[in-house]
């Protein structure tokens, strides 16, 4: 009665066999590379991350705000720190079972004006964002 609901098995003739072999080895040996490689990438990751954190706070305590001519500073980076915060916080409360693709483009605001600024990563200087 349900044999005609089921398909007939597909028997792999010898190339066939042997390409899906070679794919299922590949895809094996892949997760094995990947797994084996994640105790080095991960502090990797770290490394990069706190190195370029420390690059754009030296950045922002030699960079003089445009407009006002004080320093940047930590303070401006906090500030910016916070205003993405409350801006994701914002964006999730108003929109609870969607998932959002963000890009950062604020990465200082100066302390005394608010004037914003964006980080170069090239050149490793804060530039100003147009308002």
């Amino acid at each position: 009665m349900f044999d005609v609901l089921t398909q007939p098995k597909r028997i792999l003739c010898g190339g066939e066999r042997t390409e899906l072999m070679w794919r299922q080895t590949r895809l094996v040996l892949t997760i094995i590379a990947v797994v084996a490689a994640l105790p080095v990438l991960i502090p990797v990751a770290f490394l990069a991350h706190a190195r370029d954190q420390r690059r754009m706070r030296e950045a922002a305590s030699r960079t003089a705000c445009k407009r006002c001519g004080a320093m940047l500073g930590m303070p401006s980076q906090d500030r910016a720190d916070a205003a993405w915060a409350a801006h994701v916080a914002k964006l999730f409360a108003d929109h609870p079972p969607l998932r959002f693709r963000l890009k950062r483009d604020v990465w200082a605001i100066c302390a005394v004006c608010g004037a914003t600024y964006g980080y170069d990563d090239e050149r490793r200087v804060f530039v100003p964002i147009p308002e």
